[in-house]
């Protein structure tokens, strides 16, 4: 049976445990169940095609791989789900206008601040639905959190006094536009080794265009007038971007890396979690970043070989691969995309419980609250992996894991269909993060793990 070929492009119909595909005039292969890759020759790549579907029609070929990858069905999670962090809406309410944000401008359909009362029944909640975690995430999330900011600062000696009681860690973490940062709050930030991850589009003509205040001018002056102070004394400060259209990915991450952020992430706009499930969302236009990751493919072969530690360190606090390429080289898999309602939750100005931050004011996800510890939230614990048929025919599957339950009802109506432009992206960031591994030889494989440009240990917040 021939390979399909788009372009330079080649894979087989159906296929649940091997992928081929060829890249530059070369040949390679994954092994989604073994979650590895290896370089091969043309004859190989036509050998293999060969002897191993000789004269069989596609139904056969697909019965034959589907019988193979269920014998590596995943061990299924343990009963209890101990709850380890924590998206405290202290502010459903936003200074910005933002014309791609996902949760109506900010007060996911419920607009108003947070209570000390149940800021502080939130945190007694998370220390008894931890049990036995020991290390507790707390993120002020929002709206802007910090128009709440009399709240934090007494959220969190509450907090750490509550987290020694139990024998635990309190770690806070903030996602923040920015703008309303000043000495005060860099100092407390500091003072409580706070993780800030600041909302930040790029250059200012960019980040002007998409950032705005209500009366419609950028905010690009306000959010960047104190980040150096931010920077240098919070040094656990990263950026996150949104990219829209077919904005150049390197423009912005150039423009950030100035700044001095520990980490850059950067992904496409997503749709406003208050779109029906009726009306599914637009696909996200991902061609800019696709061809991004193509250059950056490249870079970290070359980096890699010449054995560059300091500007591969730099990459990785922006790159698009780690993940991927720790996945490969460690034979990971992931069975959730996330920790939605498996060990993470958010909890709204009201005090209900929801998945995560994408799900707040959402009637329908809404899986508890803070007067008791019983969370509706089977639903969200199965793992696509194995269940969705999409997903069990996709190479991608144990790196994808399913992808943002939030952005599959965004796009199709369904926690567990899979959005086709994001599935477009994490296959390609799976097959390039594989030409990067096979290209590599023991050596750098071996460089990457050493320097810590990938991270020896797993992620606690993996699933």
């Amino acid at each position: 049976m021939p390979p399909i070929q788009s372009e330079d492009h080649f894979s087989v119909k159906g296929i649940a445990t091997f992928h081929f595909f060829s890249y530059r005039g070369s040949y390679y292969r994954i092994s989604a169940n073994e979650m590895s890759s290896e370089k091969i020759s043309r004859a190989e790549f036509l050998e293999a095609i060969v002897n191993r579907f000789p004269q069989e029609s596609d139904a056969s070929i697909h019965e034959q791989l589907t019988d193979s990858g269920s014998r590596h069905a995943p061990e299924p999670l343990e009963k209890e789900h101990p709850v380890a962090g924590m998206d405290l809406f202290v502010a459903q309410t936003c200074n910005l206008s933002c014309v791609y944000c996902y949760g109506q401008d900010g007060t996911y359909g419920d607009r108003g601040l947070m209570s000390e009362k149940t800021a502080l029944q939130a945190i007694d909640w998370l220390i008894e639905a931890s049990g036995p975690v020991k290390s507790l995430r707390i993120n002020f999330f929002g709206g802007e959190p910090l128009l709440n900011f009399p709240l934090i600062k007494t959220v969190v000696p509450y907090a750490l006094a509550r987290a020694e009681k139990a024998e635990k860690k309190a770690l806070f973490q903030i996602t923040t536009n920015g703008t309303l940062l000043d000495d005060e709050i860099i100092r407390f930030f500091q003072q409580h080794e706070f993780k800030v991850l600041v909302s930040i589009d790029g250059p200012q003509d960019i980040h002007d265009r998409q950032r705005r205040f209500a009366d419609g001018n950028g905010s690009f002056k306000a959010v960047t007038q104190h980040l150096d102070n931010l920077v240098k004394n919070v040094p656990e400060t990263d950026a996150h971007a949104v990219i829209l259209g077919d904005t150049d990915p390197d423009i912005v991450i150039n423009a950030l890396r100035k700044f001095g952020f520990r980490g850059i992430s950067v992904l496409p706009a997503s749709g406003s979690v208050f779109i029906t499930e009726e009306d599914p969302g637009k696909n996200r236009d991902t061609a800019s970043i696709l061809k991004h990751m193509e250059d950056e493919a490249e870079l970290w072969l070359n980096l890699t070989k010449k054995r560059a530690i300091k500007q591969l360190q730099q990459l990785q606090t922006y790159s698009q691969f780690t993940a991927a390429v720790k996945s490969l080289l460690q034979h990971r898999k992931n069975y959730h995309p996330c920790g939605a309602a498996i060990g993470l939750v958010a909890v709204s100005c009201s005090g209900d419980i929801y998945p995560c931050h994408r799900f707040v004011g959402q009637e329908k996800h809404r899986i508890g609250d803070l007067s008791g510890h019983e969370l509706n939230r089977n639903e969200y614990l199965k793992s696509p992996v194995m269940t969705n048929e999409h997903c069990m025919k996709c190479y991608a599957r144990y790196y994808c894991a399913g992808g943002c339950k939030q952005d599959n009802i965004i796009s199709g109506g369904s926690l567990y269909q899979p959005s086709e432009d994001m599935c477009r992206l994490r296959r390609r960031q799976f097959e390039l993060a594989a030409y990067i591994v096979s290209e590599l030889d023991k050596d750098g494989k071996l460089f990457l793990e050493q320097e810590g440009i990938i991270p020896p240990k797993p992620c606690p917040l993996d699933f």
